[in-house]
């Protein structure tokens, strides 16, 4: 097995394995790695690999609208799909004008996302370890192990 399969591998246990918090968080990381990344081809006039970046960062954005619950989400769930299209269009419209301030925008507003993913997922996390800790305790206590 080589290094990049391996990797490949890898990656794809980390992706199957992942909690959906998590899931959301890797997408808004890669989008931004690959918004990046399409800026940087840009600049270096390689437009073939920048048409793939910006291809990659656009299927992570239609991924996480696709996976909007409008119906249990409800208005924030309306908020992020509108969203999703501004920066669809936003980074259609900075390719078209060769702009890549406004790739750069989308970006900014991925990494403010981001954050708040990660301020949910975080909380979510530390939820569930006082959940697991109470259930630990009250099998330890139902054991005659007292805590």
């Amino acid at each position: 097995m080589d290094m990049n399969s391996g990797i490949n591998s890898y990656k794809s246990i980390s992706v199957n394995t992942a909690d959906p918090l998590k899931l959301v968080v890797m997408c808004y990381e890669h989008a931004i790695q690959a918004l990046n990344n399409a800026i940087e081809h840009y600049h270096n006039k390689q437009y073939f690999e920048k048409t793939q970046q910006l291809n990659k960062a656009q299927a992570i954005i239609n991924e996480l609208m696709s996976s909007l619950d409008m119906e249990q989400g409800e208005q924030i769930a309306s908020n992020l799909s509108s969203l999703y299209a501004f920066m669809q269009k936003t980074i259609l419209d900075a390719d078209m004008h060769r702009d890549t301030a406004k790739i750069e925008k989308v970006v900014e507003m991925l990494h403010q996302l981001l954050d708040a993913w990660k301020a949910v997922a975080a909380d979510a996390r530390a939820k569930d370890q006082v959940s697991y800790g109470t259930a630990a305790a009250a099998e330890m206590n139902q054991g005659g192990i007292s805590v």
